[in-house]
């Protein structure tokens, strides 16, 4: 029986192993970050679903958080 008002994302920082996270529908990417204890460093971008995203945006049933450095990202 799926959980209500959960829902369930993946939080990877670019070149970890990624973190499968059940949390509170309605929840931020920052919500999730903190979940993940996960703190971005200046120059990290986080991108949702392949598009590039900031923390207070929400997030839905199986999205996919990815941190990357500006390096990473082809900057």
């Amino acid at each position: 029986m799926k959980k209500l008002n959960r829902i369930n994302v993946i939080v990877a920082r670019f070149g970890s192993d990624p973190e499968k996270l059940e949390i509170s529908k309605g929840s931020t990417v920052e919500n999730a970050l903190e979940e993940a204890d996960i703190t971005l460093n200046k120059c990290e971008k986080v991108w949702v679903n392949g598009e590039k995203a900031i923390k207070k945006d929400i997030l839905e049933n199986g999205d996919n958080v990815l941190i990357v450095s500006p390096k990473e990202a082809g900057a």
